[in-house]
């Protein structure tokens, strides 16, 4: 079993995404990361709980050092310069499709796959 990335806390929210993964933001990972690595998330938790039931996109990282998932939301306006919403969540049980939020933050499109970043789109099927 792969090590947890944060100590456990109590769930401040809990969401199940369009592919059936029920999706837990700890208060540690909200207030311990997010807020104090993310200040322009402030005022955002509704924002991440929408990026993760009603996703643009998913992509599946294949470097899994990192997290597995990352979604994003198309949000326009909502920041200055970045248009979507990267929501990371870490699949820590997947027969049983569980997973926690690792990171949430603006970012100006989706990225292409590159050497740094190893995604490939899982959600919405291309075919």
């Amino acid at each position: 079993m792969a090590t947890h990335p944060y100590r456990p806390s109590k769930a401040l929210s809990t969401v199940t995404d369009p592919q059936g993964f029920v999706i837990t933001l700890e208060r540690n990972c909200w207030y311990g990361h997010i807020l104090r690595g993310h200040p322009e998330m402030r005022r955002r938790l509704n924002d991440v709980e929408k990026a993760l039931l009603k996703p643009t996109e998913i992509h599946e990282n294949l470097d899994q050092r990192r997290m597995n998932l990352v979604y994003y939301q198309r949000c326009p306006g909502r920041d200055r310069f970045q248009d979507y919403l990267k929501v990371a969540v870490w699949v820590y049980d997947s027969p049983g499709k569980r997973a926690i939020v690792t990171t949430a933050h603006p970012v100006v499109d989706i990225p292409p796959a590159t050497r740094w970043y190893q995604g490939k789109k899982r959600w919405p099927s291309s075919t």
